[in-house]
């Protein structure tokens, strides 16, 4: 899955006990609640019975074929094209539909099914002879899925646009990121856009991006260097964005989130205790501990002594047990 995605925060349940929404930069480790909601949402969509535990536990043992992911896709698209009264709300379908097209690293059985539980591959499969129809039949759908979300992209709905934001952050190979990144691109750099939807696009272009789109960089870098305290939120998640893409500019900013001291001393403006008149204030324990471990993450592709020393310290002495694991995982990788 990609690294380090969270839901929007007015879609997710308040973290007790602060009883705040997730900040936007606090992207990591609630994915796997995330996707289990997701799943569900995508079972009910694509069996249209219930319960939807029931159909939700169907689909993972069996895994979904590509022709239930293209089917799924026509579904979930003409729910969004052609709304209507008792269907899921627009942010979660926009998001289910990025979700629907995430390339995963696994091999199909020849009758199309995955070789482990979850969605098959994005890729045409050897279905016995029609894998080269099968395949054009996926690129279709998914174009069309692409088309979809960039048209919500432009909403004039907030909501909606961020949710479309991270959709795209499930789409790292698939072909269609080419016109992808440039629309993404165009969020960032909008200073009217709202600063929510401006970071979902920073943390999706890092999450889809390779080191070599100069054009992707040099918009991050931008955003990096936004001096603007009031935007420091954009500013630490295009660090991030560039970390994942391997870029050492980011090192500096890197190294600030991954010491739980600075964090504790970071002000940000609470934009959803008063979204028109936001008031600074300190991190709250539970987002200093998420977004050390966005920023754990982060720095596995940014190989940095400095960084690699941190992540001991955090791996030995962090009081969190979900630090100290996460930077043991990333030390311990090859």
């Amino acid at each position: 899955m990609p690294p380090d995605l969270l839901m929007p925060s007015d879609l997710l349940p308040k973290p007790a006990p602060h009883g705040r929404g997730l900040r936007w930069f606090v992207l990591p480790a609630v994915v796997a609640i995330i996707l289990v909601g997701l799943f569900m949402l995508l079972s009910h969509i694509l069996t249209r019975t219930t319960p939807i535990e029931t159909d939700l536990a169907a689909a993972m043992s069996r895994g979904m074929t590509a022709q239930q992911r293209i089917d799924l896709s026509a579904r979930v698209v003409d729910m969004l094209d052609r709304p209507a009264r008792g269907q899921p709300d627009a942010t979660l379908l926009l998001l289910s539909l990025g979700r629907i097209w995430q390339p995963l690293p696994q091999v199909s059985g020849r009758d199309g099914s995955p070789s482990r539980p979850g969605l098959a591959p994005t890729a045409g499969v050897d279905t016995g002879g029609t894998a080269s129809a099968q395949s054009t039949a996926l690129s279709t759908a998914r174009h069309k899925a692409a088309q979809t979300l960039l048209t919500h992209l432009a909403s004039p709905d907030i909501p909606r646009r961020k949710a479309t934001a991270l959709a795209f952050a499930f789409w790292k190979t698939n072909p269609e990121t080419a016109a992808i990144c440039p629309r993404l691109i165009d969020r960032l750099n909008d200073p009217r856009e709202a600063l929510d939807v401006r970071i979902t696009a920073a943390v999706s272009l890092g999450a889809i991006s390779q080191p070599s789109d100069k054009t992707v960089i040099a918009a991050l870098e931008q955003a990096r260097n936004l001096a603007d305290e009031r935007q420091a939120e954009l500013a630490w998640n295009a660090a991030l964005a560039l970390a994942r893409l391997g870029q050492p500019s980011a090192t500096g900013t890197l190294l600030k989130l991954l010491d739980r001291r600075e964090l504790s001393q970071l002000t940000i403006y609470d934009r959803e205790s008063d979204p028109r008149n936001p008031q600074p204030r300190k991190l709250t324990d539970y987002e200093i501990e998420r977004f050390l471990i966005n920023a754990i993450e982060a720095s596995s592709a940014l190989p940095d002594p400095a960084a690699t020393d941190r992540l001991r310290q955090l791996a030995q002495s962090d009081p969190s047990a979900r630090v100290r694991t996460t930077a043991s995982n990333i030390l311990s990788r090859p």
